[in-house]
């Protein structure tokens, strides 16, 4: 068994090995998946909606989410431009 020394050095080196190849936030994403962008600092910057459903009312569960974590309504006309 190796010792405990041992097991961070090898861990360090398989992390140092492994890569991992950048993904869009747009590639990351289902073709009906939304999605939140958020600042450094945790700040709501903006939703990604997906194609064919801007004219669409947001899901309640997002809504709720988003009602939740920073008070805001997507589907509330007065925020439109508040969030892009």
């Amino acid at each position: 068994m190796k010792s405990l020394e041992e097991q961070k050095v090898l861990q360090k080196k398989v992390c140092v090995q492994m890569s991992h190849d950048y993904l869009g936030f747009e590639d990351s994403l289902g073709e009906d998946d939304y999605g939140v962008i958020l600042d450094k600092d945790g700040k709501l910057k903006g939703i990604w909606i997906p194609q064919g459903a801007e004219d669409e009312t947001i899901p309640d569960g997002i809504v709720n989410f988003l009602m939740e974590h920073w008070g805001i309504d997507p589907n509330d006309e007065s925020n439109y431009g508040y969030i892009h």
